[in-house]
């Protein structure tokens, strides 16, 4: 008997259940009518045949090359795919694997007439997909030009009834009181934020306000009746504000960005992805502010408290902070007993095996054993002319998996302890005065940073015995550093760690 999965699929969640188990009953029919024994389903809820970014879809074609099943069943050829490309390349994969793709509903024609119809059939349904794409951007355009919503969650401000917008006017005023505020007085917007906490004025999720929510509404157009969609725009929605003031808060946001500019690309930040705050658990960032002064501050701050969600760590200049680190990784290495251990972690780490190796050593694995499945069938009186050509194929994509695994081994050699050791003592002469050199230790060495919410700073090395620690108030500047006493932290026994 013929063994036969079934997958089926809807697009959105406008579609219902029911959907799924209309598929389902069909193909079951089928089943019966054509002698397959249906063995599994795979269902994707929810997912797009534009693309092949399906789980139960990957599933089930990973299961074919595992000859779990003969056959396919699909109530039509949409829901395999709408993609004409990717039709095409599954299908061959199913072939290729000895499964049928069958429709339940569409003529499943063999030979030169199936490729055919198999062709047309994959146009339309990505025609299909193609023009409904169309038909929805002349609906949005047109809701546009009528002062119609098209969708989502409507701005602080409004609501929306009937496809229409209205003013919430306790809302509206809100709106109100963040631009003139803004526009009159010298506050910046988080100052803004705070007082609008102060005052009880929250967002609609009855949260405070956030820096990124208010500098969002004070650019929005919307609120002097301007709605944009894409390249359509239309002056069809209620106002909340005057057009006047609302120039005057964007011209003063102008005059503030640039009294004020936030960069991080001109400058390496040594730290990134491995600083982190104690108090809420978020990155510490790179930040630079340029001052009217033409003065450039540099320094490391909490992201969290960046965005105003409540963390209160104080920001530390980047330098003494950089500094600090690389110097105390100096003196780690400085033990030769920590570059013995180092060295030992290092070479272990380098002979596990890789993700890419281990993928490939598995599929290689399942490639014999396939090929050991196939002598046991020629054995057990089998026909050996089929089973010969697929075997020849097996070995040829053992083979061919076989040469990856050495280039991958080649790509990444194993260096011995004692080179590691050399490696890690010539780390000793490294220059702080180099960026370079700087962001080479501490990518090798230091695993992460925290900032403790006493003022403590904790270094974690990827292998180490000791956390050193140095109180926030001893790193006042770069220049009175008293190195001598950073020798004497408080130390406390950690974890291994492995690079």
């Amino acid at each position: 008997m013929i063994r036969g999965v079934i997958y089926a699929r809807y697009s959105c969640n406008k579609q219902r259940e029911e959907s799924i188990e209309g598929q389902i009953r069909e193909c079951k029919e089928f089943a019966r009518n054509n002698g397959i024994d249906v063995i599994n389903t795979y269902i994707d809820r929810a997912m797009s045949a534009t693309n092949d970014n399906r789980p139960e879809f990957q599933r089930m074609i990973s299961d074919s090359y595992l000859d779990r099943f003969d056959a396919v069943l699909i109530w039509k050829s949409d829901r395999f795919s709408r993609n004409r490309k990717q039709a095409i390349c599954y299908r061959d994969i199913l072939r290729e694997n000895h499964v049928k793709l069958l429709s339940a509903t569409e003529p499943n024609i063999e030979g030169p007439a199936g490729i055919l119809f198999e062709s047309m059939n994959d146009g339309y349904n990505e025609y299909y997909v193609s023009e409904m794409k169309v038909k929805m951007k002349r609906g949005e355009k047109e809701n546009v030009l009528e002062g119609k919503t098209n969708g989502g969650v409507p701005a602080y401000g409004y609501r929306t009834e009937k496809y229409m917008y209205y003013i919430i006017e306790n809302e509206a005023e809100v709106i109100r009181y963040i631009f003139e505020m803004y526009a009159n007085t010298d506050i910046t917007v988080n100052g803004l934020v705070q007082i609008l906490k102060k005052k009880g004025m929250f967002a609609r999720s009855e949260k405070p306000f956030a820096n990124g929510s208010v500098a969002h509404i004070l650019k929005n157009r919307k609120y002097i009746g301007e709605y944009r969609w894409g390249d359509v725009s239309n002056n069809c929605i209620p106002p909340i504000v005057d057009k006047s003031l609302f120039e005057k808060v964007q011209k003063k946001l102008k005059e503030n960005a640039r009294d004020c500019q936030k960069f991080q690309a001109t400058e390496d930040y040594v730290l990134t992805g491995k600083f982190f705050c104690g108090d809420c658990g978020s990155q510490m960032i790179g930040e630079s502010c340029q001052k009217k002064n033409g003065k450039i501050y540099r320094y490391y701050k909490c992201s969290k408290r960046k965005h105003g969600k409540g963390c209160k760590m104080s920001a530390i200049g980047k330098d003494i902070i950089e500094d600090y680190v690389c110097y105390q990784t100096l003196e780690f290495l400085s033990n030769e007993v920590n570059i013995d251990k180092l060295s030992l972690a290092i070479h272990d780490y380098q002979e596990s095996k890789s993700p890419m190796v281990q993928n490939i050593e598995a599929r290689i694995g399942e490639t014999t054993k396939k090929m050991n499945n196939i002598i046991s069938a020629i054995e057990a009186g089998l026909d050996p002319t089929d089973l010969k050509s697929r075997y020849n194929e097996l070995k040829g994509l053992r083979d061919e998996l076989e040469h990856s695994l050495d280039e991958e081994k080649c790509r990444n050699p194993v260096m011995n302890v004692e080179d590691i050791k050399r490696t890690l003592r010539r780390c000793k002469g490294i220059s702080l005065n180099s960026l370079k050199e700087k962001k080479i230790l501490i990518n090798l060495l230091v695993n992460s940073i925290v900032i403790q919410d006493n003022g403590t700073i904790d270094i974690f090395y990827n292998y180490r015995e000791r956390e050193p620690k140095v109180p926030l108030s001893c790193l006042s500047s770069t220049t009175s550093l008293n190195w001598s006493t950073n020798r004497n932290l408080t130390r406390e026994i950690g974890f291994f760690s492995c690079l």
